[in-house]
């Protein structure tokens, strides 16, 4: 993973956890995957970017890295099956409270 990647995840997690790490290389089934770069890394090509294999797509590793958030959020509780606040309704956004026109 670019560092950028990990740092801006850092940044999130640091809120839920005191010292938050993650590993930055991979090994999966005897093979290497190679780097994962960001999209401006990807973008600006040069060391790690321009790979050329075809094996991760650009925009991967953000992609990766929000799954991360999403999974700790659910093991931990805190993301709901629905979005919005707790006993949130639809309906009307705006309540209109009528002005008396006899004020002094």
């Amino acid at each position: 993973m670019f560092v950028e990647l990990g740092i801006a995840w850092k940044k999130q997690m640091q809120a839920e956890v005191a010292n938050p790490f993650y590993f930055g290389y991979t090994w999966s089934e005897g093979q290497w995957p190679g780097y994962v770069p960001s999209i401006k890394g990807a973008a600006l090509g040069g060391f790690g970017a321009d790979q050329g294999t075809g094996v991760i797509e650009v925009g991967a590793g953000e992609a990766i890295f929000n799954k991360h958030l999403e999974s700790y959020f659910r093991l931990t509780g805190l993301m709901r099956d629905r979005p919005g606040p707790e006993g949130f309704r639809r309906g009307d956004r705006w309540i209109v409270t009528p002005v008396p026109e006899n004020l002094p």
